[in-house]
């Protein structure tokens, strides 16, 4: 199970560069994979899934995300 969702992660900026993808097995089992665009450099973040639960605190977009993997 895949899902991503492009969003925008600067106010000023006029695309959605920043991006989650989620990958999940069967049992809901996987990580969420997080990539913010930010005015000088790429930061990277993934968060653990077990049994459909994160690990670790999501963000609005990496809840979304997770969520449409899911189904």
């Amino acid at each position: 199970k895949v899902a991503v969702t492009r969003f925008n992660s600067l106010d000023e900026s006029g695309s959605n560069q920043s991006f989650s993808l989620a990958a999940l097995d069967g049992r809901n089992n996987g990580y969420v994979l997080t990539g913010l665009y930010l005015r000088d450099n790429v930061r990277f973040y993934i968060k653990p899934i077990e049994r459909g639960a994160p690990k670790y605190k999501l963000s609005k977009e990496e809840e979304e995300t997770l969520e449409k993997a899911k189904k």
